[in-house]
């Protein structure tokens, strides 16, 4: 999973939150030796989940993509939000799934 966010107008409603939950209990998941996040914000609520800082941080390496957000990217139907949760026709999550 990539590329995943919260857009402004629902956050600090859990869903964040919800979404790393998820992606945790998702079957198969305790088999991966390593998952990876990137975040910018709230890293007290990815540590409670069971996240920690890299041990060797020169051990990861990226390719950057400034302007990917720029593009249009095609919606993706079909996802389960929380109850008090709706979005309107111009606030759907825009994402990619392999």
């Amino acid at each position: 999973m990539a590329d995943v966010f919260v857009i402004e107008a629902h956050r600090g409603k859990g869903l964040g939150r919800w979404l790393v939950e998820c992606m945790l209990d998702y079957p198969g998941i305790e088999r991966c030796r390593r998952l990876l996040l990137a975040t910018t914000t709230a890293p007290w609520l990815y540590e409670k989940l069971g996240f920690s800082k890299p041990d060797n941080p020169d051990l990861f390496w990226q390719v950057n993509r400034p302007d990917m957000y720029k593009k249009q990217i095609r919606n993706v139907a079909g996802c389960n939000l929380p109850a008090d949760i709706s979005l309107d026709e111009s606030q759907h999550a825009r994402c990619t799934m392999w």
